[in-house]
Order: structure tokens, then sequence, then C-alpha cells
């Protein structure tokens, strides 16, 4: 390739080329080189790319080697890169500890405001877009794709920045992480918009989700990112409330609410977990130790990883246990790769809080569950139970176990359970009248906890 690469292996497919593992017959260096395939517009994005990224100087940012045409073909050289993006990972792992999410997203906002200092607005911020890399025994996270980039000054990315990829009404960008403004495509958007697009990265690495995922339609995407406040509380009330408040600040509506720099947002999540620095062993097995493909490597898809879906959490069949100065379990996480489900505790004000997420498949799964929720609870000290299944896809033989567990092992006094349907609302509290055992059934989190907190039942 353009006389001085060599082209070694395919590590990436994507919508726009493909990018290969290569080396320059120069220098002897292995690099990863992406062809753009897809036509002679997307070489203004490529050289966008190299201009954007190639000026700032950064360990946060993707590097950029060199950039080309060859045989009419545009090319681009990025460093090597060993991990997977974040994307990739949030597939493999489903939700990350609060902990973990927020210091991979701390880095990312080391990177963005490097590149809001240079004065470029990156404008796809999202999980494929930020590559989780290996260095030595830590992690790096790497902002990548600066196709989109907007020159935020006129002399930011010289005269292909004051060139424009899209009319001012176009969309630019990924539907589901846009801000407001800029899916009104507004023509003023700032720094803002690519710190609510981070918040929104956020928001999936704890939940799973994105917020406005469940819309049917571009449409109401589009509606429901302008108009609906973001509440993480209201899919993830397990969440700390100070991690909680972070996020929705991030997602504010009003963008004169949110966090202003993307150093104001770093420093608001360094409150929280103190470093930002990330052993490469809390995130086995799902970060490779081979190479990977950096920028444009993936086809822009979302994650696989949804509530219920096919993710399997960071160590698969172990328990991850964050004790509190009390030496009392505060978090722990179970997944069963087997029937594809994350059960996650959490210690609260008297009681303890399960989240179930997933399709429960095999009886011996849903005794292993109960088995852990029974464990927790006798660890932390506790006698109630809130069990949060909403996010659950429970089968005949995961409910006749459940009900087992109750009947027989008698682990809690009294257990409130979330559930997403009236029907399966009345069928758990007939039969918890039935077996005259303290558990009720309800669709509302507060009534759930006010219940479970209120005086005794016989």
């Amino acid at each position: 390739m353009a006389g001085k690469y060599e082209l070694r292996s395919p590590i990436g497919q994507g919508a726009t080329g493909r990018v290969y593992e290569a080396e320059n017959l120069v220098t002897g260096r292995r690099v990863a080189l992406k062809i753009v395939e897809a036509g002679v517009g997307e070489g203004e994005s490529v050289f966008r790319e190299a201009r954007a990224a190639g000026q700032i100087e950064s360990r946060y940012i993707a590097q950029v080697l060199d950039a080309g045409v060859d045989d009419g073909k545009p090319y681009i050289v990025f460093e090597l890169l060993r991990g997977a993006d974040l994307g990739a990972v949030l597939a493999r792992c489903g939700p990350l500890e609060p902990a973990l999410a927020l210091r991979l997203v701390g880095q990312a906002c080391i990177g963005l405001a490097k590149a809001h200092a240079a004065g470029i607005l990156h404008r796809d911020i999202k999980p494929a877009n930020l590559f989780v890399a290996r260095e030595d025994e830590g992690v790096v996270v790497k902002l990548l794709d600066f196709g989109l980039a907007k020159a935020l000054t006129p002399e930011a990315l010289g005269d292909i920045g004051r060139r424009s990829l899209t009319s001012e009404r176009t969309l630019v960008g990924t539907p589901l992480y846009m801000s407001p403004e800029q899916a009104r495509s507004a023509k003023e958007i700032d720094a803002r918009s690519d710190l609510w697009s981070l918040g929104v990265v956020l928001y999936e690495a704890l939940t799973g989700a994105t917020p406005h995922e469940a819309e049917k339609s571009l449409g109401d995407i589009i509606i429901a990112i302008c108009t609906k406040q973001v509440r993480i509380g209201d899919r993830a009330p397990w969440l700390p409330r100070d991690v909680a408040a972070l996020v929705d600040r991030a997602l504010d509506l009003d963008a004169a609410r949110r966090f202003q720099t993307a150093e104001e947002m770093g420093e608001a999540i360094r409150s929280v977990v103190g470093s930002f620095a990330v052993d490469a062993a809390a995130l086995e097995p799902a970060l490779p130790r081979t190479s990977a493909a950096p920028p444009g490597s993936a086809d822009g898809s979302a994650p696989a990883n949804r509530p219920g879906g096919s993710g399997t959490a960071i160590h698969d069949a172990e328990t991850l246990v964050a004790d509190s100065g009390a030496g009392i379990a505060r978090s722990r996480t179970l997944t069963l790769p087997t029937s594809q489900v994350v059960v996650e505790t959490s210690v609260r004000d008297g009681y303890l809080l399960a989240c179930v997420r997933g399709r429960m498949s095999t009886e011996d799964d849903a005794h292993a569950s109960n088995a852990f929720l029974a464990q927790a609870l006798e660890s932390a000290g506790l006698r109630a139970l809130l069990l949060d299944a909403r996010l659950a896809d429970g089968t005949k033989q995961g409910h006749a176990a459940l009900w087992s567990w109750i009947r027989e092992h008698k682990a809690f006094d009294r257990m409130a359970v979330l559930v997403e349907s009236t029907a399966l609302m009345r069928g758990f509290n007939v039969q918890a009248a039935e077996y005259a055992v303290a558990a009720r059934a309800f669709d509302d989190f507060a009534e759930a906890e006010a219940w479970l907190r209120g005086p005794a039942r016989e």
C-alpha cells in the first residue's frame, strides 16, 4: 500500500472499508491501516479524521501516523492497539460495576478535554468510538474516529475544517447518542454536546441500554431526546445516589445545567471514584491481549448487550465483592453464562436490593441464583429482600425454583418483588397468600420499598 506498507492480515471490516494489520517497510513498525472502499465521498472523512486526531497529542486519543490515497482509495494509518472498543466490552460483559464504568468514562473525559482544547468537537461519541486499550498491566481509554469532527475555531482543522460534511439540516452522528441540540441539527453546538453523548455512554455502561432505545423509529428517538428528561434511577434504582445524580446532570435537557466542560465532568467522576486507573484484570476476558482494529473496524451498529440479551459478566460464574469499611459485602455480581443471566445485589438501608437480568433457562441456574441471594443476605446480616425482576425473562423452571426456595430456605423475613405486568403481580401475590409468606409483588419501586420498610407483617 502506497509503496511503504505491507498488509499482513485483516483485523476488522466496517461499512466503509477494511482494517488490516500492516508493517511499515521503512521502519518495521506494526500498524493498523484502514482502506476506505465505499466511494470517493469518504475521502473527505478520512482526511478530516487524520487532521483532527493527528494534531492532538494525548495518550487518550488513538494516534494517527499517516494518511493518503493509493490507487484511488483513501487510507489512514493508526497505532496498532491491543484490546477492544467499549461497545465490544459491553457486549461481552453486560452492565459494568459502577466504579469501573466511571473510571473508563473518566479517562474518556481526559481525551475529550484535549480535543476541545484543540478546538475540535468530536460529534460521534459512542461505545464503538472509545477503545479500551491494554498498556502493560493497565487500561487506557482512547478516543477513536474523528471523521465527523467539527472545528470549534477557524484554525482547528485548517481548510478542511471550513468545509462542511453535510448541510446544516442533516443529522450528524449516531442517533441514540445525540444530544438534543445535535438531534435538532443546531448549527451552533459546542463541547457540551459531546458531554451529553458521553453521558449516554455512561448510562449504557451502567444499565446495559441507552435511554431511548425502546423508541420504534428515528423520528420517535429524536422527539424523545429533545423532550424527555432522562432519570437513570427509573431504570436502575439500585445505583448509589451520587452516581445517579452525576449521570442525570450529564443528560440534562438544558445544556446550561449540564457539565460545562470535560474537565468539570471528569472532576465530578473523580470525586466519586478517586483514581481513574483500571487494572486490565478487571476486564478479563472481554479485553483481548492480541491486536484489535482501531477506528472504523466495526460496522457502527449498537452493542449486542441489552437487558435479557447475550452478555456475560466480567468474571464468568464468579462473584465480585467490594467490601465496605465494616467488612460487609456492599455489592456482588453473579453471572450464569448458560442462562445468560446476571444477578446484582447491593446493600441498602435495612434491606438487600437484587436485580436479575436475562433469561433463566435451566433449573440448576435458578437454584444457583437463589443460593447466591441467600448468601448475600446472610453476609450482609439482613432479613429483607427487594428483588427487581423487571429485566428478567423467567421460565417455568425458574419460577418453580423461586417458590421452592421461598418455601424451604426461609432466608428472609419479608420480600418485595418488582415485576412488569399486572398479571404477574396478581399471580405472585396469590401464591404468597397460599404459602403464607411475607412476600408481595409490585410494579413500582417506591411502593415496594415503602412496603418492605413498613411495619412487620405476619
